[in-house]
């Protein structure tokens, strides 16, 4: 009925260089820890905002998933608690003046 960790597998595309990290954004929302591939935009949410982890190769991936199997029920829920309390920084209720300043110079 629900789920411990979230996964984001994305091939090294330039396709995939395009994306958003919203759905590991959408996983720290819930209170998840994650990991996903090293695309640019993972690496960013990892670098600039401690949030989430990335696996660069399959031996990332199972170190990642291993330590989180490890640090147990508790450990997840505090990674996870910390990941959504991280990801409140882009509430619109935080960063309504950010986009009503990108809204106001595109009418321009």
């Amino acid at each position: 009925d629900h789920f411990d960790v979230g996964l984001v597998p994305l091939r090294d595309l330039p396709f995939n260089h395009a994306k958003s990290a919203i759905k590991g954004m959408s996983y720290a929302a819930a209170g998840l820890p994650f990991v996903a591939s090293s695309s640019p935009e993972y690496c960013w949410l990892r670098d600039e905002w401690g949030i989430g982890r990335t696996a660069h190769r399959g031996n990332d991936w199972v170190r990642n998933l291993k330590h989180l199997a490890v640090i147990g029920p508790e450990g997840r829920a505090r990674e996870g608690a910390y990941n959504r309390d991280r990801v409140a920084a882009f509430d619109i209720r935080n960063r309504w003046k950010d986009w009503a300043s990108i809204y106001e110079a595109l009418k321009r």
